[in-house]
C-alpha cells in the first residue's frame, strides 16, 4: 500500500470489524503527523475497535489540554507557512540595515541605562530588531531547518556582540559611570521575569504568523526587552562590577531560551512541520529537547532569587507591621524609615523615628521581643529617634 493508513483501510474494506491497538507515538509524533489509530478510525467505512492502555490520569489530562489548544488555534495553509518562512528568514539575515539597527538601540539602551530613564530605555525596545533572530531560531528548531538555524544563531550572537561592545564603550567613555536603579532592576532576575519571557515568545510567534495581530510586535518587542540587559552587562562589564554582568546575562539567557521554546510551540499548534520524516524530525526533537533542558538549568537560579525575593519581602513587612503597631501605641511616635542587616541566625534592625518626647528602655525591649515573636528569629534591633518640634505661628 501506499501508506500505512491506506494499507488498514483497503483491509478494512474487505471485513468485518478492524481491531487495532492505539500507538505509542510520542506527544510530537502526534502533533507532526496525526495519532495513526484515530486516522484508521475516521478513514475507515468498517467499525474500528480500538483498544488501548491507560497511562494514568495526569497523562489524559495532559492530552486533553494539548489536544483543547491545538483546536482552538487557527490552523495556517501551506502557501501562507511559506510566506512567513520567507519573511522570517529575510528578516533574521544579518545584514548592514540590521548592525545599524542594533548599534543604534544599543546606544540609546546604555544612555538610558546611565540616565536612569525609563522612556529611553522602552525607545531602545521598540529600535532593536534583534527579536526576529530569536524567532527564527524557533521557527529553525520546528521546520528542522539547519540552514536556517544557522543563519539565525549568527544573526543572534553578533547582535548580541555588537550590543555589548557599544554598551562597555559608551560606558567606558562617559563621565556618569553609576549603577543607578535602572541597572539594579535587571541584576536580579527570577521567576516573573521567565513567564513574561514565555509569554512574550508565544506573542511574538503568534503575531508573526498571524497579520491580522501584527500591529501588536511593537508591544511585544517591549514586553520581551532584549537589548537593554545586554546594555547592563556592558555596563557591568565597563565598571569591571561581574555581579552586575552576571545578573544581566542571566536575565538575557531567560529571556533568549523562553522566547526560543514557546516560540516554537505556538508554530508547532499553527501548523508548522517538517517538511519529512527522518534528518528533520530528529532535529526538532532534539531542538525542543535542548530549549527544555536550558529552560530548566536556567530556572534553577531564578527559582534561588525568586525565594530570595519573597523572603525578603516578607520579611520586610513582618518588621514593618510590628513597628507601624508600636507607633500606634506610643504617642508622639512617626515612623520614617527602617532597614535590616542578616546577621547570622539573626537580624540587625535600624529604625528611625520622629519623636516628641524621648522613648524609654522598657519600650524598646518591647518593640525588640514583638519583632523577635514576628520573624521567630533573634532581632537586635537599634532606633534612631529624631527629635520633632511643632511649631504655629499665632495671630499678629
Amino acid at each position: 500500500a501506499p501508506s500505512v493508513l491506506e494499507g488498514i483501510v483497503q483491509a478494512g474494506e474487505e471485513s468485518d470489524l478492524v481491531l487495532i491497538g492505539a500507538s505509542e507515538e510520542s506527544l510530537i509524533d502526534q502533533v507532526l503527523f496525526g495519532n495513526l489509530p484515530e486516522a484508521v478510525a475516521r478513514a475507515c467505512h468498517t467499525p474500528v475497535l480500538m483498544v488501548k492502555r491507560y497511562r494514568g490520569l495526569s497523562r489524559q489530562w495532559l492530552e486533553r489540554a494539548w489536544d483543547a489548544l491545538y483546536q482552538a488555534l487557527p490552523s495556517l495553509e501551506p502557501a501562507e507557512r511559506v510566506e512567513i518562512y520567507k519573511q522570517v528568514r529575510r528578516s533574521a539575515r544579518p545584514d548592514v540595515d540590521f548592525f545599524v539597527m542594533i548599534g543604534l538601540s544599543a546606544v540609546i539602551a546604555t544612555y538610558g541605562l546611565l540616565q536612569d530613564s525609563s522612556a529611553v530605555i522602552i525607545g531602545a525596545m521598540l529600535v532593536a530588531p534583534l527579536f526576529t533572530p530569536i524567532l527564527a531560531l524557533s521557527l529553525a528548531i520546528v521546520q528542522g531547518d539547519i540552514y536556517l538555524l544557522r543563519l539565525a544563531v549568527e544573526a543572534t550572537l553578533k547582535g548580541i556582540a555588537l550590543a555589548v561592545g557599544v554598551a562597555v564603550a559608551i560606558t567606558a567613555l562617559s563621565p556618569l559611570r553609576s549603577a543607578g536603579l535602572e541597572v539594579a532592576a535587571r541584576t536580579q532576575p527570577n521567576l516573573f521575569d521567565l513567564a513574561v519571557a514565555l509569554a512574550s515568545g508565544a506573542a511574538g510567534a503568534y503575531a508573526i504568523a498571524r497579520k491580522e495581530v501584527a500591529a501588536a510586535l511593537p508591544g511585544v518587542a517591549i514586553a520581551a526587552a532584549l537589548v537593554p540587559p545586554l546594555g547592563v552587562v556592558g555596563v557591568g562589564l565597563a565598571l569591571g562590577d561581574m555581579q552586575i554582568a552576571g545578573g544581566a546575562t542571566l536575565l538575557f539567557l531567560t529571556n533568549l531560551v523562553a522566547i526560543v521554546l514557546s516560540g516554537a510551540v505556538i508554530l508547532l499548534l499553527l501548523g508548522f512541520r517538517p517538511t519529512e520524516r527522518g534528518a528533520r524530525t530528529t532535529r526538532l526533537r532534539v531542538g525542543l529537547l535542548t530549549s527544555i533542558v536550558l529552560l530548566i538549568l536556567v530556572s534553577v537560579p531564578l527559582a534561588a532569587f525568586f525565594l530570595r525575593s519573597v523572603r525578603e519581602t516578607t520579611t520586610r513587612r513582618a518588621i514593618e507591621k510590628v513597628l507601624r503597631e508600636a507607633e500606634q501605641q506610643e504617642s508622639g511616635l512617626e515612623l520614617l524609615e527602617f532597614n535590616y542587616q542578616e546577621q547570622g541566625e539573626g537580624l540587625w534592625i535600624t529604625a528611625r523615628f520622629y519623636v516628641r518626647h524621648p522613648v524609654g528602655a522598657e519600650a524598646l525591649e518591647a518593640w525588640r521581643a514583638a519583632l523577635e515573636a514576628a520573624l521567630e528569629r533573634p532581632v537586635d534591633l537599634r532606633v534612631e529617634a529624631i527629635p520633632l518640634s511643632v511649631i504655629e505661628s499665632g495671630p499678629p
